[in-house]
């Protein structure tokens, strides 16, 4: 009886250790297989697409010319990989690899005649360029991004305008919006779309019309170096702004924004003064010192005439005195508000001379006939356009009128023609 119970406990264990056995060589490892393709471009000939397959499975079509990735949970061992051209598998190519680890299979295949030709090949541990991360590339001048992404990893991107129109000059861009959003994990093959703006518009749109503090502030958010400079006198303002309280940096606003460095996140911008101020009495002075006086002063809106109404020449301010200004002297107001200075000579002007303002106000007569001339020539060359359009349009349809009437009256004399014929034929019987 105890061999007996001695028996079935070596019998028991037996079985429990063929049963772990069996477990055992049931399970099997697997690990992941990225195929990393390029297809080199032929330009004329054997321009086919190919498909690849793994072990007699499809795996992917890849069209002429195209990259493709792929990636497959394979079991540990031999695989057979077939590279052939679409619906003929007797133009191909085979391998056979040997996987034991994740690794990515990559090569360089080309269409060549009745072959699928693998030109360079190599089976790489991991796998490479299935899981990047997406950086950040907007705010970036577009050759940067495109760099960053290239180094990155990823292959297929492209780039178009925010608005019409293609983009020529890459230098001259930066990146707005991409398509695939930063941090997210993608595949080296997944597309990226780029939509830029021209620098130029660029920098116009985040900085004319804002005060100081709005431009120092987008200049920081984009990412953007900013210098200031008078919009009359031309000086660099930067070390004025500094202590300035917050009311009268906004009274300074940006009427030009220019980007001042090729490739470089540098501008210049041309800031006026919009408050108010005393206006000055420029009464007496020459019409040059008035007008520098003005300037000083913040007032740029400036208009000067005789006392005739007559224009005058800017080279001559040396030799008019100011006698009326349109808004008088220590009057507090805007310094855009527009002021006329009022102008009569030193000395009485000779003959010459005023035969010069008279050329000059004729010159402006006839610049403004001349555009008023050009405008309507313009307008009359489109109205010609559309009435040669029109002409044209009805000399079509008459045209296919007529060759209807010339078709119906070519039938109609074909058939008085031959009455003629049977009433002569009828008369000679």
């Amino acid at each position: 009886m105890r061999k007996n119970r001695v028996f079935l406990v070596l019998l028991s264990l037996l079985f429990i250790l063929s049963s772990s056995r069996t477990v055992y060589s049931e399970e099997e490892k697997t690990y992941n297989l990225y195929f990393d393709i390029t297809f080199k471009e032929n330009a004329f000939l054997d321009r086919y697409d190919v498909q690849v397959f793994l072990d007699n499975e499809e795996v992917g079509e890849i069209k002429h010319g195209t990259p493709f990735t792929s990636i497959k949970e394979v079991s540990e061992g031999k695989h057979e990989i077939l590279i052939s051209k679409k619906n003929k598998p007797s133009v191909s190519t085979q391998e056979e690899i040997i996987v034991q680890e994740d690794c990515t299979y990559r090569v360089t295949i080309s269409a060549e005649g009745k072959m699928v030709k693998i030109n360079q090949r190599e089976l790489i541990a991991g796998l490479e360029g299935a899981f990047i991360n997406m950086p950040d590339v907007t705010l970036r001048f577009l050759p940067d991004a495109l760099n960053t992404l290239k180094e990155t990893g990823f292959i297929k991107i492209e780039y178009k305008s925010i608005k019409k129109g293609s983009i020529d000059t890459p230098a001259n861009w930066i990146v707005l919006e991409q398509s695939i959003k930063p941090g997210e994990v993608k595949d080296k093959n997944d597309e990226i779309i780029l939509s830029c703006q021209k620098r130029v518009d660029f920098v116009k749109e985040h900085f004319e019309d804002k005060n100081i503090l709005q431009a120092v502030n987008e200049a920081t958010k984009v990412g953007y170096e900013v210098s200031f400079v008078d919009s009359i006198t031309g000086r660099d303002l930067r070390n004025d702004f500094m202590g300035k309280a917050k009311e009268d940096l906004e009274l300074w606003v940006v009427s030009k924004a220019e980007s001042i460095k090729s490739n470089q996140k540098v501008s210049k911008l041309t800031v006026a003064y919009t408050g108010s101020n005393q206006v000055p009495n420029v009464l007496k002075m020459s019409l040059s010192s008035a007008i520098l006086e003005m300037r000083e002063n913040g007032f740029s809106n400036l208009k000067y005439k005789t006392v005739k109404d007559k224009t005058i020449d800017k080279g001559l301010g040396d030799e008019w005195k100011v006698v009326t200004q349109s808004i008088e002297a220590g009057i507090e107001t805007k310094v855009n508000d527009e002021i006329i200075l009022v102008c009569e000579p030193y000395k009485e002007l000779s003959e010459q001379e005023l035969f010069t303002l008279d050329i000059i106000d004729q010159t402006e007569e006839v610049e403004m006939v001349e555009t008023e001339t050009k405008q309507n020539e313009a307008e009359q060359v489109e109205t010609e356009q559309e009435r040669l359009e029109t002409e044209n349009e009805k000399k079509d349809n008459t045209e296919k009128d007529s060759n209807v009437d010339l078709e119906m009256e070519t039938e109609a004399d074909s058939g008085v023609r031959m009455l003629q014929k049977l009433e002569t034929s009828r008369r000679g019987k």
